[in-house]
């Protein structure tokens, strides 16, 4: 059957190419990026996941595309052992592939990331994707010229995205960073606290880490850099977002997705009962409470609504 609709785009949009200008706003680090619209033949450049907080996709690439992942989950396995793709966990389901598989490095962490680059994590080729939320120190500090990434990134409604971040920091007690103070708060009192990061994406994309006051003109650079250097993905849009991804980097066609039966009831599972968001409970949100999430979070909002445009173009991309 025809997946044509999966791409279909208006015909005002059809009729002129994607944007492949150069822009003169992007950072340096983004150098150790190949274009999002340069060719993508295989082991040319590493698929770099851009993990944005309660935006995750580890368990399609692991347990249905049958990848190893350097990310932060890599923690969990033994540093000391010698560099390499390890199991980490098990599933009594009958996905394709029902041992997850972790690179025994951490990603999470600037150190991990040293440590990443130290062990030559990308030249010893045991991660299918490289996986972390710091998304400058790695292309400073890990990526190079030599190794270069191709990024992706999923993009979710910035008001929800913080209100499960909110629940599951509350009930995170094994975390490191679990804080009592935040776990005693109401969503109210959390929208109006310093607990709450704000803008974390355009603070990201721009290397900021401290209180600079964030202007329109840092949203603007963040747009540029996603227009450029990563194929963006919508939460909102999981099941077309999954293709988008795989035919983009042409695992559709080498993994046999579409053909391939276990694949595709893996894809299905997750897609309808959940690899992206956290089982946490569910509450009403009052009306200032999301005024108060929108206001604190303009920036990341105006980005997340630019990415669902940029996901329309983007299918120029496409084969």
């Amino acid at each position: 059957p025809s997946l044509s609709h999966l791409r279909r785009l208006p015909r005002s949009l059809a009729l002129t190419p994607y944007n492949t200008t150069p822009s003169t706003l992007l950072p340096s680090w983004t150098s150790t990026m190949v274009d999002v619209w340069e060719s993508n033949p295989p082991g040319t450049a590493t698929p770099f996941f851009w993990y944005i907080p309660k935006v995750t996709i580890n368990k399609i690439l692991t347990y249905c595309l049958g990848f190893a992942l350097a990310a932060d989950r890599g923690k969990w396995l033994n540093m000391d052992d010698p560099l390499g793709a390890y199991p980490l966990g098990s599933s009594p389901t009958d996905y394709p592939n029902p041992i997850q598989t972790y690179v025994n490095v951490r990603t999470d962490t600037e150190a991990g990331l040293d440590d990443c680059a130290a062990k030559g994590v990308l030249g010893a080729n045991v991660a299918d994707v490289f996986i972390t939320h710091r998304v400058q120190y790695a292309m400073t500090n890990v990526f190079n010229s030599s190794y270069m990434a191709r990024g992706f990134s999923m993009f979710r409604n910035p008001t929800k995205r913080v209100q499960d971040m909110f629940f599951y920091r509350q009930h995170a007690t094994f975390e490191s960073s679990f804080d009592a103070d935040l776990a005693a708060m109401s969503l109210y009192q959390f929208s109006l606290s310093d607990k709450l990061v704000e803008n974390f994406e355009v603070k990201s994309l721009n290397g900021i880490t401290d209180n600079t006051v964030i202007t329109v003109d840092h949203v603007t650079v963040a747009k540029e850099i996603l227009r450029q250097k990563f194929l963006v993905l919508i939460f909102e849009w999981f099941d077309i977002s999954i293709v988008r991804m795989e035919k983009y980097f042409s695992w559709w066609t080498s993994l046999g997705v579409w053909d391939n039966f276990t694949i595709n009831s893996c894809h299905f599972e997750f897609v309808e009962y959940g690899d992206h968001v956290g089982n946490h409970p569910m509450v009403p949100t009052v009306e200032d409470t999301l005024e108060n999430f929108l206001v604190r979070n303009w920036a990341d909002t105006e980005l997340y609504h630019y990415a669902k445009i940029l996901f329309a173009e983007q299918a120029k991309l496409l084969p």
